[in-house]
């Protein structure tokens, strides 16, 4: 992904597993780094989840 002319790394969080590899892999494909974290993004405790195991993982992600 290209946010202002820089590639970003991302952490996508959702609940389809299909949608989210399908975002992935046009993120990727554009150049960016991507990764997802299967969530239901309007319980809390599930995003804080999916977050904390994104930071864990090595990459550039900022939080």
């Amino acid at each position: 992904m290209t946010v202002a002319g820089r590639t970003e790394d991302t952490l996508n969080a959702g609940r389809t597993e299909d949608t989210l590899k399908e975002t992935v892999g046009l993120i990727e494909a554009d150049g960016g780094n991507a990764r997802y974290a299967v969530a239901d993004v309007s319980d809390e405790p599930a995003v804080r989840y999916a977050v904390e195991t994104g930071r864990h993982r090595p990459s550039r992600l900022r939080g």
